[in-house]
């Protein structure tokens, strides 16, 4: 996760690992900010090679999904530090589950973000609340609510009840 935050901040800044090898023999003909081209130049080949290849993934997306990630890569920068070291903990979480449990998280997802706004500021709210009871308490709302929002299933988003 760091070293992809940290291509993409590179992304961001306006460098690609190939404008700054480039840059690197030939100086003026792209402009690459400063910074990405001192950082591409302190990394390790084993590094370098690691952007390149995230890199040209990145390439492959189609241009609204390179958007899309610019636009989080904005929102992940703008968070405090606090705020950036939860996701990162909640996304080492998320990759530690089955395939099975990150599948059924990603549907129900996907289903929150087809409700109303008013229904997900509900689900936000009562999330929120949730968090402040005892853990038995919130074992038997957790339950509530997959049956109030998500028909009842029992893996996914809330099964922790952390958000």
């Amino acid at each position: 996760m760091k070293n992809i935050v940290l291509i993409l901040i590179f992304i961001l800044l306006g460098g690609s690992p190939l404008m700054a090898e480039t840059a690197e023999q030939s100086v003026g003909q792209t402009a690459v900010p400063q910074q990405a081209l001192q950082r591409w130049q302190q990394m390790t080949p084993e590094e370098r090679q690691q952007i390149k290849r995230v890199y040209q993934r990145y390439k492959k997306l189609n241009s609204e999904q390179q958007q899309q990630l610019k636009r989080r890569m904005q929102r992940f920068r703008q968070m405090t530090p606090e705020q950036q070291q939860r996701l990162r903990k909640s996304y080492r979480r998320f990759k530690q589950l089955s395939p099975e449990k990150q599948a059924r998280i990603r549907d129900r997802y996907r289903t929150y973000r087809q409700l109303p706004p008013e229904k997900q500021r509900e689900i936000r709210k009562d999330v929120r609340e949730m968090r402040n009871l005892p853990p038995a308490e919130r074992q038997q709302r957790r339950q509530l609510l997959r049956r109030k929002y998500f028909n009842g299933s029992r893996q996914g988003g809330m099964s922790r009840g952390r958000r």
